[in-house]
């Protein structure tokens, strides 16, 4: 992958292009939100959990990775206006496939996730979040196909956060499903990206 370091009017991001990448092209593209251990203004913080750990570790994507970095001592709601303005903006490019804009999240970035597919229906086919939760009440405005992850064992975020935004979904005629983890606590993700299946079903997968 080619990673590089970005600024979008002030908010601080990597993103990571196939090695084979040409403007010629078009090409997925996921945008990845981390948690709250990986705010401030360290880019190589990115690569401590999630995609670009992948990356690091050397494994190769055939759809564009991004990630933004929120600020230190704020959350990711604090942003939501510079974070839409920016998702849009890179969506405009001519190698982006529209149809195929992918969306994930952890913990915080799980919560920034399930805001963000009811804030921005319209612009994602399919999402991967993990020990997140949001505004299940809301539910019935998400139009992409999600796949939820939760430990069970997870005291930082309780499992029923998941639970209560999937079953919204699917009772709104949604697509979401949920895989619970036994034994996991905070910090599922790790099972999560490092899984072949989970990048399956986001390019090609029902």
């Amino acid at each position: 992958m080619i990673v590089k370091n970005g600024n979008f009017n002030g908010l601080r991001y990597k993103v990571a292009y196939p090695n084979t990448f040409t403007k010629s092209n078009k090409y997925p593209v996921l945008f990845f939100f981390h948690g709250a251990g990986e705010r401030g203004n360290d880019l190589d913080l990115l690569d401590v959990h999630g995609i670009f750990k992948q990356i690091k570790e050397g494994d190769e994507f055939d759809f564009i990775c991004i990630s933004p970095q929120c600020e230190e001592n704020i959350v990711w709601f604090d942003m939501l206006s510079i974070i839409k303005e920016f998702i849009i903006d890179f969506i405009q490019d001519d190698y982006v496939d529209k149809s195929h804009v992918l969306l994930s999240g952890i913990s915080m970035g799980g919560y920034m996730s399930w805001q963000l597919l009811m804030s921005l229906p319209e612009v994602f086919s399919k999402a991967v979040i993990c020990c997140g939760g949001g505004m299940y009440w809301n539910a019935e405005r998400i139009k992409a196909k999600v796949w939820a992850f939760h430990g069970k064992c997870d005291d930082v975020v309780y499992a029923d956060e998941s639970i209560k935004m999937v079953n919204a979904i699917n009772t709104s005629n949604g697509s979401a499903r949920l895989t619970l983890f036994d034994n996991i606590g905070h910090g599922c993700w790790t099972k999560v990206f490092n899984n072949p299946e989970v990048y399956k079903w986001l390019i090609k997968g029902d």
